[in-house]
C-alpha cells in the first residue's frame, strides 16, 4: 500500500510559514466550526469537576492555600491595563478587559495547576478503588481522604511512579502532588530549565532528571523511561484527556465568576479569551471548556512568542 501523500499547501499558507520562521508576528485567524460540532465528550469536565470536589478534602489538609480544597483563581477587572491599550493603540477598545489571574492558582501557580493535579488525582482514584475491588472506594470526601492517607493506599502508591516531561510549570503541578500522595514522581527536564523550579521540586520530593538538548528531547526521554518501568504511569503533555478534562473545569467556574460580576456572555456581547500558548495542551482545554459553556458566543485566540510557534 503506498504512504498517503499531503495536499499542496496554499500560497497564503506558505507565505504564514515563511513569517513564522523569520520570526515575524503573525495572524492566523480560522473558520470558527460552530460549537455543536464538537467532537469531544462534555461528560469529561463534568466528571472532572466532580472529581476535584472529591479530593477537595483531602487537598484541603495537604495544601491549605486552597480555598477549602478548590483550586481556583479570581477574575478581575483591568480597567488601567484597557486604558493603556486604548493609547497604545489609539482607539477605544470595545466591552470591558478582564483578567483570569491563574498565576494564582494554588499549590503550582500556574494554569498547569489545574489539569497536571487532576490526572494525579485520577491515578489516584483509579488505585483506590482497586484496593478494595468488592466495593467503590468511599464516597464520603472526609473517608476517601482518610483512604489516601492510609498505610495501605501509601504502599501502593510507592510501586507506582508517576512520570511527565515538562519544561517547568506542568512538572511543577505534577511533581507536588505526586509525592504528597506517596507516588513515586519523575519530573524529566532540559538542562536549561529554570534552576528555581528543580529546586522546589527536588524540594517537594520529585525526582529531577535532566536531558541535554530541546524540550520535546526530554519528553521522549520521559516516555521511554515510563515504558520501562514496572506499573509506571505516563503523564503526555500532548495528548492526555486527563489533563485536558482539568484544564476545561475553567469554562464552568468563570461563567459563574462572570455571572458573579455582573457579565453575561451572549451573541450581543461575546466574550473573546486571549490564551498564553505553548504547546496547546492548556489553552486547548480551556477552550474546550469555554466552547461547552459558552457556545458560539465565547471565540478563543492563542498568543505564541514569535521565537516559540510550536502550536
Amino acid at each position: 500500500m503506498s504512504e498517503p501523500t499531503a495536499e499542496p499547501m496554499s500560497e497564503a499558507t506558505t507565505k504564514q510559514l515563511a513569517r513564522l520562521r523569520d520570526a515575524v508576528p503573525t495572524t492566523w485567524l480560522r473558520t470558527p466550526k460552530p460549537a455543536s460540532e464538537m467532537s469531544l465528550d462534555s461528560g469529561l469536565i463534568t466528571a472532572a469537576e466532580a472529581r476535584l470536589q472529591r479530593f477537595a478534602p483531602w487537598l484541603a489538609r495537604h495544601f491549605p492555600d486552597t480555598a477549602a480544597g478548590i483550586i481556583e483563581s479570581p477574575v478581575q477587572r483591568a480597567a488601567q491595563v484597557q486604558g493603556f491599550l486604548d493609547s497604545r493603540f489609539g482607539h477605544k477598545l470595545q466591552g470591558q478587559l478582564w483578567l483570569k489571574r491563574d498565576d494564582s492558582l494554588a499549590v503550582s501557580g500556574s494554569i498547569k495547576a489545574r489539569g497536571g493535579i487532576h490526572e494525579v488525582l485520577m491515578v489516584a482514584e483509579r488505585l483506590a478503588d482497586e484496593l478494595d475491588p468488592h466495593e467503590s472506594a468511599p464516597q464520603d470526601p472526609e473517608q476517601f481522604a482518610d483512604l489516601l492517607d492510609s498505610a495501605p493506599f501509601r504502599l501502593a502508591a510507592a510501586r507506582r511512579p508517576i512520570v511527565v516531561g515538562s519544561t517547568g510549570n506542568l512538572g511543577l503541578s505534577i511533581g507536588t502532588v505526586g509525592p504528597a500522595l506517596g507516588f513515586p514522581t519523575q519530573v524529566h527536564m532540559s538542562v536549561d530549565a529554570t534552576r528555581w523550579k528543580k529546586e522546589l521540586l527536588r524540594a517537594k520530593g520529585a525526582q529531577v532528571i535532566e536531558h541535554t538538548g530541546l524540550f520535546s528531547e526530554a519528553i521522549s526521554q520521559a516516555r521511554a523511561a515510563a515504558a520501562e518501568t514496572p506499573g509506571a504511569y505516563f503523564v503526555d503533555d500532548e495528548y492526555s484527556f486527563g489533563l485536558l478534562a482539568g484544564y476545561a473545569v475553567a469554562g464552568l467556574r468563570l461563567k459563574q465568576q462572570l455571572l458573579n460580576s455582573g457579565v453575561e456572555v451572549s451573541a450581543e456581547n461575546p466574550l473573546h479569551v486571549y490564551l498564553p500558548c505553548g504547546v496547546g495542551g492548556g489553552p486547548g482545554g480551556v477552550t474546550f471548556g469555554l466552547k461547552q459553556v459558552f457556545g458560539d458566543n465565547v471565540h478563543c485566540h492563542f498568543v505564541e512568542p514569535t521565537t516559540s510557534p510550536c502550536m
